[in-house]
């Protein structure tokens, strides 16, 4: 019986996942996020709207008050992430009449929909103290008492059926997968920094946790230091290109492993699980505690990214497009393996060139739609393909010529990359506010991959030894927690500096005090949250972020 259960347990556990998400993704997805009203009223007032998933309001959902008067203006009203189904509109608390022209209501995964004079008297009605009115251009609301609203009659969205089912069931399987008893690891598994199956030889990548450490630098500078904003971005495309390097080791040698469900079930699982407890832990503390209820869900499901969070969802895109790429690409032309590395580089240019917003999207920064940065991780899998080629034909009976002194090269053309990457990430130092490494981020993703390609020609060599240094390693071992706590932990720095010295820190004291604290505790959330208790404790060079 007991056997029976564990078998079914998985199963039954992905069928609860499934019903409980599409239960709540059905009221939330289609949720309001943003309305914006064209209006005029014959007096001073003040406009409040309320939102509410059930018809039922209160204060303490409710907008900050905006001043209305005879002028005709648009008010944009943002729900601040509270993906709302139902709206009020309180026009003022004065006698009086006031016109809506119209309503733009906005969902953040929903089309914006533009209300009419008649559309609007058909999903609002006037409350007590109102009565409304429609004419061809407006929609007339005269106050009868203090306070005169109207109300929506019915959610403004339909709901999004096969969506809901299509995010529900991906979570459902996960799910299985993570409640499975066996899973077979791959031979050198992604994310080992080893050399995949087949190679002559196995060897750590030391040098790229210390890169990784130096991309949270970079992540923490911009946070902290002004004249550094935008080399977060720079550090977030080295994350995104180590990612693609070391995902894609294992599918070098061995594609064929894509068609394994154990080994994909174990891919699956060991990504996973690399991100889930420390990443949930930070949502609970952060948005749970604080009552953001419905932006902890979506946070938790990767539907939102606010700030800093926008990156996580990124990374766990790309584990599940990965696969469908070493599938239809990388398997079918493992006996080929310079036309596998040419074809990588189109998609990568056609993805970045063609696939923008308007295709594919992810919700980050403050709710604003993001592309998929698909190609910046493309650009890591691209180098990693062409560093298994060259090490192999270096170690070949006849190996290639010159590989030290291309190795030498290597050092020095990285050490320019960092360079770069540091001043010309933005235009700070020639005077113009632009953040070149987020207009032109598949430049900079390109030269991300490029940096790790040449770390590792330099195996041994100055570029090397300086990355392969124990703090900047330390700080890589750690980076998922150090990216994810850093911001929190910048607040009460800076609170904590002014309220008890009076000391508005800034610049390179707030970015030092802010590095020494988050790694303190990143340390512990690692050592605590991060290793413990799950299903393998995770190899080095093994985190994303």
């Amino acid at each position: 019986m007991d056997n029976k259960f564990n078998k079914l347990f998985p199963i039954l556990a992905a069928i609860a996942v499934f019903g409980t998400l599409s239960f709540f993704l059905i009221k939330i997805l289609p949720g309001i996020g943003a309305v914006e009203i064209d209006m005029q009223s014959d007096h001073p007032d003040k406009l409040r709207v309320f939102y509410s998933y059930y018809n039922t309001f209160r204060e303490e959902n409710a907008s900050p008050t905006f001043s209305i008067n005879e002028q005709r203006a648009k008010i944009k009203v943002s729900l601040t992430g509270n993906f709302t189904n139902f709206l009020r509109i309180d026009t003022g608390g004065q006698l009086g009449t006031v016109k809506i022209y119209q309503l733009k209501v906005s969902s953040y995964f929903h089309a914006p929909l533009l209300l009419g004079p008649n559309e609007i008297g058909q999903l609002f009605v006037a409350g007590p103290d109102a009565t409304m009115q429609v004419f061809p251009e407006y929609v007339q609301v005269t106050a009868k008492g203090n306070d005169p609203y109207l109300v929506g009659k019915t959610r403004i969205f339909d709901a999004m059926y096969w969506q809901v089912a299509l995010i529900a069931l991906t979570f459902a399987l996960f799910v299985g997968i993570l409640m499975l008893r066996k899973v077979t690891p791959m031979v050198g598994h992604e994310g080992s920094g080893r050399q995949p199956a087949g190679n002559a030889q196995s060897e750590r990548f030391d040098a790229l946790d210390g890169l990784r450490g130096l991309a949270a630098m970079m992540v923490i500078a911009d946070h902290t230091c002004g004249w550094f904003s935008g080399v977060g971005a720079t550090g977030v495309w080295i994350f995104f290109a180590l990612s693609g390097f070391l995902l894609a080791r294992p599918f070098i040698g061995n594609p064929q492993a894509v068609l394994s469900f154990a080994l994909m079930s174990g891919y699956f699982r060991r990504r996973f699980m690399r991100i889930l407890p420390m990443y949930y832990v930070y949502i609970f503390v952060v948005f749970v505690l604080s009552k953001r209820y419905s932006l902890a869900f979506l946070h938790g499901l990767f539907l939102e990214g606010d700030g800093h969070l926008w990156a996580l969802p990124q990374e766990i895109l790309f584990y599940l497009l990965w696969p469908i790429v070493v599938l239809l690409l990388v398997l079918p032309l493992r006996r080929y393996p310079r036309l596998t590395m040419v074809l990588l580089l189109l998609v990568m240019a056609a993805w970045n060139r063609y696939v923008g917003i308007e295709t594919i999207w992810l919700l980050g920064m403050a709710h604003n739609t993001m592309p998929l940065f698909f190609g910046v991780f493309l650009a890591g899998v691209f180098f990693s393909f062409l560093y298994s080629y060259c090490l192999a034909a270096a170690t070949a009976p006849c190996p290639l010529p010159l590989y030290r002194v291309a190795g030498s090269t290597a050092s020095i053309l990285g050490f320019v990359v960092i360079i770069f990457f540091v001043l010309f990430s933005t235009g700070n130092i020639i005077g113009q506010k632009i953040v070149y490494s987020q207009t032109y981020f598949s430049y900079y993703g390109f030269l991300a991959g490029l940096l790790i390609f040449f770390i590792l020609c330099a195996k041994g060599l100055l570029l090397d030894r300086v990355l392969s240094t124990t703090p900047l390693r330390e700080l890589g071992k750690v980076g998922l927690s150090l990216y994810l706590v850093h911001p929190s932990i910048k607040i009460l720095v800076e609170g904590f500096a002014n309220t008890y010295f009076g000391y508005q820190m800034k610049n390179f004291p707030l970015f030092l005090a802010t590095l020494v604290c988050s790694y303190i505790l990143a340390r512990y959330t690692f050592s605590h949250i991060e290793q413990p208790g799950f299903f393998e404790k995770p190899a080095r060079c093994s985190a994303p972020l």
